[in-house]
C-alpha cells in the first residue's frame, strides 16, 4: 500500500513541477539590447542591460535587467512598468562600493548626502516639467 502512495506521491511532485512558473532569464525575443547602454558594477559581478521593442501606437517599451558576472542568472528591474513609465531608456549608476543601483530619469534632482533625501530645487522644475520621455529615434 505504501509503494503505491509513494508513486502516486512522485507524479504529483513531478506534475506540480511542471506547472511552476519559469523564472525569466532575459527580456525574450521581441526585445532588441541597447549594447551602448549596458554598464557592469565597479566589482564586475553585476551588469545593467536595457532592451526595447516598438509597441506600435503606444511607442516603445523598455525593460531594464539586471544580471550577474556570468549573464546565466537575470532580474527584471521595471517588470510591471508599461509605456507610461518605462517609454524611454534610462541612465544607471552603480555606487562606488557595488552596494547601490540608481536609476536615473530624464529629470534632475538633488541628493543630500548629510540628510539622504532627494528635493527639486526650483531652478530644476522648469526643466524637469519639460523633460521629453520618449527615445531618440536615431537610437534604435
Amino acid at each position: 500500500m505504501f509503494d503505491d502512495v509513494g508513486r502516486i506521491g512522485f507524479v504529483l511532485l513531478l506534475g506540480s513541477a511542471a506547472v511552476a512558473p519559469a523564472q525569466a532569464d532575459g527580456p525574450g525575443p521581441n526585445f532588441k539590447l541597447r549594447a551602448d547602454d549596458t554598464i557592469k558594477s565597479p566589482d564586475q559581478r553585476l551588469c545593467v542591460e536595457q532592451y526595447f521593442r516598438d509597441t506600435g501606437d503606444d511607442g516603445f517599451l523598455f525593460q531594464f535587467w539586471i544580471f550577474d558576472n556570468t549573464h546565466r542568472h537575470g532580474f527584471p528591474l521595471n517588470a510591471d512598468e508599461g509605456t507610461d513609465l518605462a517609454g524611454y531608456p534610462a541612465g544607471f549608476r552603480f555606487s562606488p562600493d557595488s552596494q547601490w543601483l540608481v536609476r536615473i530619469e530624464d529629470w534632475r534632482c538633488v541628493y543630500d548626502l548629510k540628510t539622504g533625501a532627494f528635493s527639486v530645487p526650483e531652478s530644476f522644475a522648469d526643466y524637469n516639467a519639460t523633460a521629453v520621455k520618449t527615445p531618440d529615434s536615431d537610437r534604435k
